[in-house]
């Protein structure tokens, strides 16, 4: 699923209707998460909101010889491909850095290939060899390589999204393997990388091996959000090829699906964002859902969002007040109109509408 640069304005967002709208986004944004179709195309650009003559969309192929599909977007929507633009790294190809086995695509993730916000530069993950490539955008939105550098993170197969705080300079790379989930890269003013010591996880004590999905920064630039999709990356298989997703966990060795936030509240993992780029403390949040895989800030309401759940299957909004911490919200949680009760892990998020997802029992 591409994101528009073009977005609705505050005014004509007002008259959506906040019911259809989440039960479209339910279908479009958790449905892709679960068959995997995020990880390719992730950005958009245009001249300006007024321009008549539309925009560019950027793709990335991902892989092995991973390139940068840039196509003209026309004033009714129509696509047009204008050019392949090689990144200099390499794609995963068909091999899944999460299952292991001949399935393209398979990050996981979202948000792999981002604009900077003043739309001059394009950043894109290279998933086969854990690099990130940057570009420098033309006034006709082409795109043309400027460096390719490799994050830090030992483990092949997983850089899958990114985040750009360009108060810093500073880029946030989130891998499918930790510990280091985490990594942080620099940006000079022409677009050149450097890979910076800083890393950071997302694991817990229980759960030393998590699967993130991707990174937003807050409107305000105040936190650093990430998703996370498994509380233990896949590892088996049924004979059939299927994946195990009920393993033994814990002293008394029961039963728990590994989707992350089934039922532990923790599936939104919050940084504080520091001036110098580096993060602070992590706080586990509850997304009131399982696997929230994907997190969306709205245009003109900067502290309101959309989360994504893969297994869940649906979508909720949710709030975030920011000094130090999120804040609790007083709205409470609605599935198809229903009430949820208040419990000791719903503190901080606050959703205020969700459909077609199930709640995990508690």
């Amino acid at each position: 699923m591409s994101k528009e640069s073009r977005e609705m304005a505050p005014e004509s967002s007002e008259r959506v209707d906040r019911r259809a709208f989440v039960q479209w986004a339910a279908g479009a944004v958790a449905g892709a998460a679960v068959a995997g179709g995020f990880p390719e195309i992730a950005a958009a650009q245009q001249k300006g909101r007024s321009d008549p003559s539309g925009g560019s969309l950027y793709m990335q192929t991902n892989e092995i010889q991973n390139a940068i599909i840039h196509y003209h977007r026309d004033a009714k929507g129509a696509l047009t491909e204008v050019k392949r633009v090689p990144t200099g790294g390499a794609g995963s190809g068909v091999v899944s850095p999460i299952y292991h086995i001949n399935r393209p695509n398979d990050f996981e993730g979202a948000g792999s290939v981002i604009l900077s916000p003043d739309r001059t530069l394009l950043f894109t993950t290279n998933g086969g060899d854990n690099s990130v490539s940057s570009f420098a955008v033309g006034e006709d939105g082409e795109p043309k390589l400027v460096d390719v550098k490799r994050t830090g993170n030992p483990t092949n197969g997983g850089a899958k999204s990114l985040a750009y705080a360009p108060s810093s300079r500073t880029l946030f790379v989130v891998h499918t393997v930790g510990p280091d989930h985490l990594r942080l890269m620099s940006v000079d003013e022409k677009g050149n990388l450097k890979a910076r010591p800083e890393q950071y996880s997302v694991n817990t004590r229980d759960w030393p091996n998590r699967g993130p999905t991707m990174a937003v920064l807050t409107p305000d630039a105040k936190f650093l959000m990430v998703g996370t999709t498994f509380d233990e990356l896949p590892s088996k298989n049924y004979p059939d090829g299927s994946v195990i997703i009920w393993i033994p966990h814990g002293p008394d060795g029961a039963l728990h699906i590994i989707g992350s936030n089934a039922p532990d509240p923790n599936g939104i993992v919050v940084f504080p964002l520091r001036k110098d780029g580096t993060l602070g403390e992590a706080k586990f949040q509850d997304a009131k859902g399982a696997s929230p895989f994907y997190i969306a800030f709205l245009h003109g309401r900067p502290n309101t969002f959309v989360i994504g759940y893969a297994l869940s299957d649906g979508c909720a909004m949710a709030t975030i007040d920011g000094d130090e911490l999120p804040h609790r919200r007083q709205h409470a949680l609605h599935r198809e109109g229903s009430r949820v009760p208040e419990g000791p892990g719903r503190r901080h998020l606050q959703s205020t509408q969700r459909h077609r997802g199930q709640r995990p029992e508690r």
